[in-house]
């Protein structure tokens, strides 16, 4: 929750205990009406918001390791040894071929993180006796860069470019329904988005960038909002009367999470109107184009501005950077196999081990996902992958649970046998995607430590400015990264059509 709004509720219980009896009355004897009775507040104000970071919780943290930490952190790594698979038999007194090594230089960059907060004196004094309001309100501070860095650890996105949308197509929708205006000249131009630049798009338009005022009266200007460069617009498709809507696809950008989308009635980029954002990488169209909305050349969309130097890069962009696995369902349901399992998530296992001879160690997906992939599971197959038990005979029926979930997956591409793999739902997963996790080295002797970590050149810490006003101002702050040395061992599939 918004560390304002913990700070104006707390405000107006603090008000109701100062002044309970606020209300003047004339009553006919003694009744509640009269306003003279005990008003009873519990103390400690409860804090009923969700604090989900389970990847912050998991990923080992680590600070200097040198004498200092620098700018950035470096390591470098032999990914391949004999990829010429030169043949390794010898001739009688002579010596073998001379094999090919594979090296591969990492650099990543620290970037500061930090929130801020305040209390003032009259806060302070009003809370005796109810609640620690500054106790409290670090708290809550600390809760928020924790739920803001575990966004970062899976999405963040600091250096991976998106670069220039694919010019899309455009095809007409033969429909009897009334939709876009006949005769005109349609054609569309679409931005690819990063999780966060999804998250800030509105329903007029997308941020391509945006100003930050900081606690300190400074202000960050030009942050990129995790938007690419628009697109050229696609060829014109002409509407009549049994054609009034139109189908838009582009070609699947890696590392996009999301996708907005500007249509025109008459041809041009300037009269091209945001008409909204989608997870996958087509959308139908249905109605003309609100002509207040955002046009195709607002200020910043002509520039890639998809990676945010502020930002570091998550466990998603460093896969998809680093040689991971990617696929695209350009708008399409997962698919049954028929045996219990996804056609798409065996593919996707098959290629980890064909490629590098490992396993992935846990599969994350969002909500939607999630159900979909059950049902698929459950219910993509003429044999079923579960039986029903009763226990106790008849008197068993009362115990019987409704509902069903798919807890993990069998990945049959495991060296000593099928390895079991969880299925978690992660709280900032994005909708249409499916991410193959690496948690642990997945070779013996590798000279890696942990297959990822997060270092930090300055662990959380507390802040507390000079008072030069009657409160007390504060911020907590972290320096870090995300170091990942497999990030070839994990991999996404994104444009995932719900169903």
């Amino acid at each position: 929750m918004d560390p304002a709004v913990i700070q104006q509720t707390l405000q107006m219980l603090k008000q109701a205990q100062a002044n309970p009896l606020r209300k003047d009355a004339t009553t006919q004897g003694f009744s509640t009406g009269t306003g003279l009775q005990f008003y009873s507040l519990e103390p400690a104000a409860k804090l009923l918001y969700p604090v989900l970071t389970p990847l912050r919780n998991l990923i080992p943290r680590k600070g200097r390791i040198n004498a200092g930490a620098g700018t950035a952190e470096h390591w470098k790594a032999i990914t391949a040894v004999n990829p010429g698979n030169y043949f390794a038999g010898v001739s009688e007194g002579n010596r073998g071929a001379v094999i090919d090594v594979t090296e591969k230089d990492y650099t990543r960059a620290y970037v500061g993180i930090g929130l801020e907060n305040s209390v003032t004196y009259e806060a302070e004094y009003a809370a005796e006796g109810f609640d620690d309001e500054r106790a409290l309100a670090s708290l809550s501070l600390l809760q928020a860069l924790m739920i803001a860095e575990e966004k970062m650890i899976l999405t963040g996105n600091g250096s991976y470019a998106l670069g220039t949308a694919p010019t899309p197509t455009l095809a007409q929708v033969t429909t009897a329904v009334t939709g876009i205006a006949a005769g005109t000249t349609n054609k569309v131009a679409v931005v690819a988005l990063t999780e966060a630049g999804y998250q800030r798009a509105t329903a007029t338009g997308v941020v391509p960038t945006f100003t930050k005022t900081n606690a300190d009266g400074s202000t960050d200007t030009g942050i990129a909002g995790g938007v690419s460069a628009i697109s050229a617009l696609s060829a014109a498709a002409t509407t009549d009367s049994s054609h009034t809507q139109l189908k838009a696809s582009c070609a699947a950008v890696q590392g996009a999470f999301g996708y907005g989308w500007f249509f025109t009635e008459d041809g041009t980029l300037a009269h091209a109107y945001f008409v909204g954002t989608t997870r996958v990488n087509t959308i139908t169209l249905t109605t003309d184009p609100t002509n207040t909305n955002q046009a195709g050349t607002a200020t910043g969309l002509s520039t890639d501005n998809s990676a945010c130097g502020l930002a570091f890069d998550g466990l998603l962009t460093q896969a998809l950077q680093g040689g991971g696995y990617f696929k695209s369902l350009d708008a399409a349901t997962m698919t049954a196999d028929g045996e219990g399992g996804i056609v798409e998530w065996n593919t996707a296992l098959k290629y980890f081990w064909d490629n590098f001879r490992i396993s992935p160690s846990r599969i994350r997906v969002g909500s939607q996902v999630l159900k979909d992939a059950n049902t698929k599971i459950l219910s993509g197959t003429t044999n079923p992958v579960y039986r029903i038990q009763l226990e106790q005979g008849m008197a068993g029926q009362a115990n019987v649970l409704a509902g069903s979930m798919v807890r993990s997956y069998l990945n049959p591409f495991a060296l000593g046998g099928a390895k079991e793999l969880p299925i978690d739902l992660h709280p900032n997963m994005p909708d249409g995607a499916v991410f193959f996790d690496l948690e642990t080295v997945p070779y013996p002797n590798a000279n890696v430590p942990m297959a990822r970590r997060i270092r930090t050149r300055q662990d959380y810490y507390q802040a507390d400015w000079p008072r030069v006003k009657r409160q007390y101002q504060f911020g907590v702050y972290a320096d870090l990264m995300l170091q990942v040395y497999v990030p070839f061992g994990m991999g996404v599939i994104t444009n995932i059509l719900p169903g």
